[in-house]
């Protein structure tokens, strides 16, 4: 999921909330 958070580095907070 590292690779999606990366591409969407406008939407981290979304990305910090799904990594579980």
């Amino acid at each position: 999921m590292l690779q999606v958070f990366q591409r969407d580095a406008s939407n981290t907070v979304w990305a910090s909330s799904a990594n579980i």
